[in-house]
């Protein structure tokens, strides 16, 4: 069975890296955010993977206070990210060895990046090559695209 035919696979336009490639564009977009200071968590099905419930995707979802996502945007572009600005409201876009980064800043009902969901953030490793640690939610929303972690 591909990667792509296991149940819960996503496949996202632009994003063609594995998983070797997925691993290092996280760490580094992870690197970047830490050394701009910007707080973020990650989500999606790299958060569901560090959670107990592997999930094949394609791509990193990182969520950013939405003052932080212009800065965000600004600090991966200068790590040699290609960005895109695709939705003021919600969504921006990046690039990195055929991995593709969401930065979001808001998600479905309306839901924000706030200090609550920074302190309920536990630490967990990812994948073993990488030397970022992750911080899963213990407690995360019904919605499995909103169960977060925090890479550190």
């Amino acid at each position: 069975m591909s990667e792509l035919e296991r149940p819960g696979a996503a496949c996202h336009e632009g994003s063609i890296g594995g998983v070797d490639a997925l691993t290092e564009v996280m760490a580094e977009a992870v690197r970047t955010l830490e050394k701009n200071a910007i707080d973020y968590l990650l989500i999606g099905g790299q958060a569901s993977a560090l959670l107990g419930r592997p999930r094949c995707s394609s791509d990193v979802d990182l969520l950013v206070k939405p003052e932080d996502a212009p800065p965000a945007l600004e600090a991966l572009a200068r790590a040699g990210f290609a960005t895109e600005r695709i939705n003021p409201h919600w969504l921006y876009k990046a690039f990195r060895n055929g991995v593709l980064v969401d930065l979001l800043f808001k998600v479905r009902g309306e839901i924000y990046l706030d200090d609550e969901m920074l302190r309920r953030s536990t630490i967990r490793r990812f994948h073993g090559t990488c030397e970022e640690e992750i911080r899963p939610s213990r407690h995360p929303p019904a919605s499995p695209y909103r169960q977060r972690a925090k890479p550190s």
